[in-house]
């Protein structure tokens, strides 16, 4: 969804798939027909977070 102009840009569906490669493949759609974006906002979902091995 670009947030600027309320459109949504790419849309993915296949059964059976893991969240991960689908945010992969919609981004590499969105960044042949569109280019890179300055910036790329998310909500708080665990695919986009680092994820520090906290070990004693």
């Amino acid at each position: 969804m670009d947030v600027g102009t309320n459109k949504v840009l790419d849309i993915y569906f296949k059964s059976q798939e893991e969240s991960l490669n689908s945010y992969q493949k919609i981004f590499e759609n969105v960044f042949q027909k569109y280019g890179y974006p300055m910036r790329i906002i998310t909500d708080n979902r665990t695919n986009f977070k680092k994820r520090w091995n906290k070990q004693p």
